[in-house]
């Protein structure tokens, strides 16, 4: 005999095996360990990852991702470097550094980046 919430009670039948199984009674359905798993796992299957533009980096690309100034230092964290003014990143050197942007120049060519999320 097998107890349940609200007083109910249910059959159990002992197997072989010394466990207790619910007995099924005509036209109801038997009781089901909610915490067991239902769906039987055969055979794992990998499943191919294939890169899309979502998953891959670009390359070459080079991103401000924050700024820290105090009274005696500023740097610029770029594409994962902590730079100084002077400082070099993917052939650009570190002109200038901002509250909110930094200059790289390059051979007469100048870049900003601007910290995004700053108004």
């Amino acid at each position: 005999m097998l107890a349940l919430a609200g007083g109910i009670q249910a059959l159990t039948l002992e197997v072989a095996s010394g466990e207790e199984s619910p007995l099924i009674i005509k036209g109801e359905k038997p009781l089901i360990d909610p915490f067991a798993i239902r769906i039987p796992v055969r055979h794992k299957v990998e499943a191919e990852v294939k890169p899309t533009a979502l998953t891959q980096k670009p390359k070459n690309v080079i991103k401000l991702e924050g700024i820290w100034i105090d009274a005696t230092m500023k740097v610029a964290f770029i594409s994962g470097s902590a730079l100084v003014e002077g400082g070099k990143v993917m052939g650009w050197k570190l002109a200038k550094i901002y509250r909110d942007r930094v200059v790289l120049a390059r051979g007469g060519q100048t870049k900003i980046l601007l910290l995004e999320g700053i108004r």
